[in-house]
């Protein structure tokens, strides 16, 4: 069986997709981390949430758009459904660190105990409405 050099960038940019798509449940854990060390320094930090959906964002967009990379979909189905719902959870937490940084800007104790529940309520109830949300619409695999 002969392979053709597209088949050889797809599969070396699939092992590349899902090589990133296994680390970046690790980077929603380091952002817990980076909640957690502004939460107990007292001080705003910095919030890599952009940079990162900015990133996984480019990756997951061009196997999209290529359709040679797009057959990775169609050899695991679950793998599209995985990405809109890591996008969702990046985006989530990203919110509530940007909740949490502004409310740390300024060293009042009053205002980060405000910002702190405003965060963990905005986690709570934006993962309940996207829970709602894809029980009414719920996630589909890709068509080619």
């Amino acid at each position: 069986m002969k392979y053709s050099f597209s088949d050889f960038l797809t599969i070396l940019y699939s092992i590349f997709l899902l090589t990133f798509l296994a680390l970046l449940p690790f980077c929603i854990f380091g952002l817990i981390i980076d909640y957690n060390a502004i939460k107990s320094s007292g001080f705003s930090g910095q919030n890599l949430g952009i940079s990162i959906i900015a990133l996984y964002g480019l990756i997951c967009g061009i196997s999209m758009l290529v359709p040679p990379f797009r057959r990775i979909y169609k050899k695991l189905p679950w793998l599209y459904v995985y990405t809109q719902i890591l996008t969702v959870d990046l985006l989530i937490v990203t919110i509530a660190i940007y909740i949490l940084n502004y409310g740390y800007e300024v060293q009042d104790t009053s205002r980060n105990t405000i910002f702190l529940i405003l965060s963990i309520i905005s986690l709570v109830v934006l993962r309940l409405l996207t829970c709602i949300y894809y029980k009414f619409k719920p996630l589909k695999n890709v068509k080619e």
